[in-house]
């Protein structure tokens, strides 16, 4: 019998690595992943603690893998994330067995099991990390991603784990019920499936020539303090290679420039915009002086690494005219995880999101990990924009798998909106996206790529826009249902 536990655990757990780490990256394998440790919850032979060894070695080594990239960049924060994480398998499964062991009906007990999943994602969507860890072993159909202009792509998730539950009752019970209510949540699966797939690709009204200029320059610290002059004809000589083909709008990367251009950057910028010959958006990490009141970066940036003591960073984005005025900034409104545990000087954030307006219609600026957070686009969007610009930088991780997750963000973030992503890094993928999503133009990983596209302003919203917690309601409700009338019929 314990025999027969391990395999089941270790088959999720293969089955969950496969989804992402190559040369596999199986991402449909984790349609199946869950079943194993479904049959698990739902074998009453198995007591709670032995459960909850199994599900904690499941979720240690799928996040622990998962995570694996942050090691190159923190391993004390590694560690943290890891371990909010981690549990988050065991608490799951032992909460489902608590509030499912008097349900006989097959269809309830399945539905649980996606409606707790949704639930406990909403819970940890209100850590420093986020909740992406409940949808990424369920990445990888482009089809399957339109369902999130609908309910998010949590919705999907708690599909899959419906199915994976029913899935299981099925092997465990063999009653023609059983399979019946698998071949329901199945048949819910292919319908979302096909629905995405035939989902009409958006006609948007184009006619806004944009440039995302990829320079490919190193992300290491001591590179970039040793080569200030080769940035600076780096950038010169790519927005003058874009300035030759007219484009309206140029996006430059998010990049941490030396200490040493700090002082002057701003006019840097500024003749960039005038050697583009169009409106520029560059980013950067950028000193922040104190204030009173919320983080805000001063203009201009003469002298001020003797005047900000302990002030700190912001990341922010800059947007210039083609004359080389600077006409609107953007502060990111959060910061990255848990950076307090960083040994670096502090990182500021502006207290609500602006939208920048342009000649274009309004830009809504995403900088660092932004993107990865569902809010931060939804509050770009009701505050107006138009257009979505996600600039970031993955360089340090391009060995890993990190930036091809962070590019299914940006295409989350384009059908959740209903909105055109233009996403830039400095050492790809860059990235043009449509309202579905779908990759019109990507670069190459560490290589120099200027990608030129044509793209249009959207201004039509999407149910999960106006309504992005619809969902998560009904699955508090649901699980809410379970346990009152758990405390009903213990009484």
């Amino acid at each position: 019998m314990k025999k027969s536990r391990f395999l089941l655990s270790a088959s999720s757990a293969l089955l969950l690595l496969s989804g992402f780490l190559p040369p596999l990256r199986q991402t449909g394998a984790a349609w199946l992943a869950f079943v194993p440790l479904f049959v698990l919850a739902f074998d009453p032979a198995c007591r709670s603690r032995w459960l909850f060894w199994h599900t904690l070695a499941v979720g240690l080594l799928y996040y622990g893998m998962l995570l694996s990239w942050l090691l190159d960049y923190d391993a004390a924060l590694y560690a943290l994330i890891l371990f909010i994480m981690g549990p988050a398998f065991p608490i799951y499964f032992l909460a489902l067995r608590r509030l499912t062991r008097r349900l006989e009906n097959s269809l309830l007990k399945a539905s649980a099991a996606g409606f707790l999943w949704i639930a406990l994602h909403q819970i940890y969507r209100l850590t420093p990390i986020g909740s992406v860890g409940f949808e990424t072993p369920f990445y990888g159909s482009l089809s399957l991603y339109q369902a999130a202009s609908v309910s998010g792509f949590i919705g999907v998730a708690g599909l899959g784990m419906s199915l994976n539950a029913a899935l299981a009752l099925s092997i465990r019970r063999r009653t023609w019920k059983a399979f019946a209510v698998a071949l329901i949540f199945s048949m819910l699966a292919a319908g979302v499936y096909f629905w995405g797939k035939n989902a009409g690709t958006p006609l948007p009204s184009r006619g806004i020539k944009v440039a995302l200029v990829q320079h490919n320059l190193p992300w290491d610290m001591e590179w970039r303090e040793d080569n200030p002059d080769l940035i600076r004809s780096q950038y010169q000589r790519l927005v003058e290679e874009v300035g030759r083909k007219n484009p309206d709008l140029v996006l430059l990367p998010l990049y941490t420039f030396p200490d040493s251009m700090l002082d002057g950057l701003e006019e840097f910028l500024s003749d960039l915009a005038v050697r583009s010959h169009s409106y520029l958006v560059a980013a950067s990490h950028l000193p922040v002086e104190p204030a009173d009141e919320p983080s805000r970066v001063p203009d201009p940036f003469k002298g001020i690494l003797e005047e900000m003591g302990e002030a700190g960073f912001a990341n922010t984005a800059l947007f210039f005219s083609p004359t080389g005025e600077k006409i609107g900034e953007y502060q990111a409104v959060r910061a990255r995880p848990f950076q307090d545990l960083l040994e670096e000087a502090a990182e500021h954030t502006q207290m609500e999101y602006q939208t920048i307006s342009s000649p274009f219609g309004s830009l809504g600026i995403l900088l660092c990990y932004e993107d990865v957070l569902p809010e931060v686009a939804e509050k770009a969007v009701r505050k107006g924009a138009e257009i979505l610009l996600a600039l970031s930088n993955t360089g340090e991780f391009t060995a890993t798998h990190l930036p091809d997750d962070h590019l299914v963000q940006d295409q989350l973030r384009a059908i959740e909106t209903h909105r055109w992503v233009l996403r830039v890094t400095p050492n790809g993928p860059s990235a043009v996206i449509n309202p579905r999503g779908q990759v019109i133009q990507k670069s190459g990983l560490g290589t120099e790529e200027i990608l030129f596209a044509e793209v249009g302003v959207e201004r039509d919203g999407t149910l999960f826009q106006r309504y992005p917690f619809w969902l998560q309601a009904l699955a508090w409700i649901f699980v809410a249902g379970l346990a009152g009338g758990n405390l009903i019929l213990r009484r």
